[in-house]
């Protein structure tokens, strides 16, 4: 089975948009379930001196390097 490549963008969420989640909820959920790949070197949401910010001039891009539980968190 082959799934080609496609676009989802009805609700673009921006890297300064996931940051201000992480921000609230933690880079991992209640569970230990990792809401953002931290040490992926593509990831634009960083910790910088104990605070969660998208990385300079990424803000209004894409947020990326999120896993599903991420997204279903940032979606509730």
């Amino acid at each position: 089975m082959f799934l080609p490549a496609f676009h989802i963008d009805r609700n673009l969420v921006t890297a300064r948009e996931y940051a201000k989640f992480i921000k609230e909820k933690g880079p991992t959920g209640p569970n230990g379930e990792m809401y953002l790949e931290v040490a992926d070197p593509d990831v634009l949401v960083h910790n910088q001196g104990g605070k969660w910010l998208p990385k300079e001039g990424f803000e209004n891009h894409p947020a990326g390097e999120l896993s599903r539980y991420g997204a279903a968190a940032y979606c509730t």
